[in-house]
């Protein structure tokens, strides 16, 4: 038991009952009934009584326990106030105003980076003193590695932990700098040397270009727990020696990274599963339930108040149905921290022009990627950060709530379960940004459903840049190119369908994985000329990373072949992973230094003819990028394998708090005599209030931080927080 403190709490005190919260529980609990009374007040026991003194017990939850002996108790109001001027009733009815208060706050930025650097300390990554030269990449899986101890984090590497290369020549003697555009690709170590690491598959091969310099290696972790988190929860306090302070401090905030996974619910294109390790047995499929629940999968499962959709290399929108989502990349933060860091949800207030640092607004969210390089960013920059509230485009009102419905059970709706869009800050020529994913504010989760954006963020996809999507025409066969059997098209009807995208090849082993866009185009009806039809593939100018200057400049990504890849299916149908042809264009186009430039791919339309798709070799992934091979044994990075989420999260967090109010109302005429045997005179005192269900139960006790002399009309506001 302890006494209400005096001028540091509230003039009234409130407290639920154990009684209360028992009722709460069995859904029994309502509010009907009040009492004040004087129980701490002796009248006759001092000449006079010092109301700003007079010590006052602290509300108990035990105020009323009826949950059987021995806990039982009721500590009623000792002495109530009469209804009437001298005996009857001692009940009131007090007044319900319940409302409603919205609290913002600001969280930390959590993430691998800090402004344009990777972070280098021990609580990020266990060791980021090494570095590697240009010339001990030899395409072997061994890799020469120098040691430098200018970095802060150190621990000795270990095998089955992951490898980041951040591929800028200029980064080995320094701490993590993003200077440029520079690609990233992970490893796993599967051995060490004296001076170098075995990896778990084939590095790149620069014996004969001629790029020098250094080259930075961050090792991180081979999984979330126990590097980033406990395996059980952090206990409140840090340490014993914390126990007794006074400023009551608590554990430091983490872990200060989040979590990603990337759930494939097919195989990528050319991953033969006959072959190779399938989606069904990617690391991430556990995974695979959230993306139904949010939509992501099965077409009759949920209608929605707006698509998932991209824009192509022409702007054009391209909307993605939920069974074309091939995979969707789940941002969380997930562990076993007790602190609430994240609270009840993101907060999403609307952008004040005339206070635009204000805390709570949705422009405060920011999902930021340093490492990806956006084939929608015009300024050729690495890095961007994304928003549900854009800066710049206020016209457009794009913080608009849209929500999930489902059309099993239509409880969940009206209205439903609410997202945002996520976008860049491009500006494209439909006066819009571009949008990646969602974010889902009560959930307090990211999905990015840009598949592209996906494969960078892949660690076995060996690219962190975007490739865009073609826009895909039918065109008249060629009836004078009869010797190459041109003149017959591959289309012949509406029940055909085309599925197409591309991938880029090079000597260096650098050119990643196939585009992870499939568009898609329908045959005509054959009734309406022509006849038959070819596909058409046109490129708008979204290559700002394509660099034909590569030797020189190792930044962005260079191509020395060019391959479409096709599919000819029943409409209706979705693409087959082992079935893709692999269609070499290299030969229609005009190379520089030996290599692809942006004009090559931008400046013409490729066409996809019965000749060339016969001639086309079946599409392996295996000859781009090492897949595993089925029962092998790991540690082997396959998709799905990721568990860091490479950029950072900021937001703003926002609580809504329920606020119970009774409001307590005494006339001049009514509760004016006390049933308190000490009174000796006219003045009474309040120093408590008791709120009563129907029962008579106590269901909320209030003490007043001093004796309130009873006088006139008065009206006491109870509130409790929910």
């Amino acid at each position: 038991m302890s006494y209400i403190i005096k001028n540091t709490a509230g003039i009234i005190n409130t407290r639920l009952t154990d009684a209360g919260r028992r009722k709460l529980s069995q859904g029994n609990f309502n509010i009907s009934y009040f009492q004040i009374g004087d129980s701490e007040v002796c009248y006759n026991c001092t000449s006079s009584l010092d109301e700003s003194t007079l010590n006052v017990l602290t509300p108990q939850y035990n105020a009323q326990n009826n949950s059987g002996l021995p806990q039982s108790n009721k500590g009623h109001i000792k002495y109530p106030f009469y209804l009437d001027p001298t005996s009857g009733t001692t009940w009131g009815l007090p007044f319900e105003n319940s409302g409603i208060d919205d609290f913002f706050n600001q969280t930390i930025s959590r993430g691998l980076f800090t402004g344009s650097s990777f972070q280098t300390s021990s609580a990020y990554t266990s060791n980021s003193n090494y570095s590697f030269s240009f010339s001990e990449l030899t395409g072997t899986t061994n890799l020469e590695i120098t040691y430098n101890a200018i970095c802060d984090a150190d621990e000795f590497p270990e095998v089955g932990q992951i490898l980041a290369l951040f591929y800028d020549p200029n980064s080995g003697s320094g701490c993590g700098s993003i200077t440029g555009s520079y690609m990233t690709e992970f490893y796993t170590i599967t051995g060490i040397g004296s001076t170098s690491f075995f990896v778990d598959r084939p590095l790149p091969n620069y014996t004969l270009s001629g790029i020098s310099g250094d080259a930075k290696i961050f090792i991180y972790p081979s999984g979330y727990t126990p590097y980033y988190d406990s395996v059980t929860p952090e206990s409140y306090w840090p340490d014993e020696a914390f126990a007794f302070d006074l400023n009551c401090t608590i554990r430091d905030e983490r872990p200060l990274v989040w979590n990603l996974n990337i759930p494939w619910s097919e195989d990528p294109a050319g991953l033969w599963s006959s072959t190779f390790v399938g989606y069904n047995n990617f690391a991430s499929k556990t995974y695979l339930g959230t993306k139904e629940y949010l939509g992501y999968q099965t077409n009759s499962a949920q209608s929605d108040t707006d698509s998932t959709y991209y824009f192509n290399s022409f702007s054009e929108k391209i909307i993605l149905s939920p069974s074309d989502q091939k995979a969707i990349g789940i941002i969380h933060y997930t562990n076993n921290e007790i602190n609430n860091n994240y609270g009840e949800k993101f907060a999403t207030e609307p952008f004040d022009p005339s206070d635009s640092g204000a805390t709570g607004q949705a422009r405060n969210l920011k999902i930021k990627m340093p490492l990806l390089m956006w084939h929608k960013n015009p300024n050729k920059t690495i890095g961007e950060t994304f928003y549900i509230d854009p800066p710049g485009f206020d016209d457009l009102d794009l913080l608009t709530p849209y929500y999930l419905r489902s059309n099993v059970n239509n409880n969940m709706n009206d209205p439903g379960l609410r997202y945002y869009h996520l976008w860049d800050t491009h500006e494209n020529s439909t006066g819009y940004p571009n949008r990646i994913g969602k974010v889902w504010p009560d959930l307090k989760i990211v999905t990015i459903d840009d598949e592209e954006i996906l494969a960078s963020m892949s660690w076995i996809s060996k690219r962190t840049w975007t490739l865009p999507a073609p826009r895909l025409s039918l065109t008249a066969p060629n009836l004078c190119n009869v010797d190459a059997g041109d003149d017959v098209g591959i289309m012949t009807g509406t029940g055909q369908t085309m599925w197409v995208t591309y991938i880029f090849d090079n000597d260096f082993g650098t050119a990643g994985m196939n585009c992870n866009y499939f568009t898609y185009v329908q045959g005509t009806d054959p009734s309406c000329p022509p006849d038959t039809a070819n596909v058409g593939v046109r490129f708008g100018d979204e290559f700002p990373f394509l660099n034909t200057d590569f030797v020189t400049t190792p930044s962005g990504f260079c191509a020395s072949e060019f391959y479409i890849l096709a599919q000819l299916v029943n409409t209706g149908e979705r693409p087959v992973a082992d079935a893709w042809k692999q269609i070499d264009f290299t030969g229609d186009i005009s190379l520089v230094n030996g290599l692809i430039p942006v004009s090559g791919i931008t400046g013409q339309t490729f066409f996809i003819t019965q000749g060339n798709y016969d001639a086309g070799t079946t599409f392996n992934l295996n000859n781009f990028i090492p897949l595993i091979q089925s029962g092998t044994t790991r540690p082997y990075i396959n998709f799905g394998d990721e568990y860091l989420f490479f950029g950072n999260v900021e937001t703003d967090i926002q609580a809504t708090v329920y606020e119970m109010r009774y409001y307590v109302n005494l006339p001049f005429n009514q509760f004016t005599v006390s049933t308190n045997p000490t009174l000796n005179g006219d003045d009474i005192y309040v120093t408590e209030i008791g709120l009563y269900d129907s029962d008579y139960d106590l269901m909320f006790i209030s003490k007043l931080e001093s004796p309130q002399l009873r006088q006139g009309v008065q009206q006491f506001l109870i509130k409790y927080d929910f």
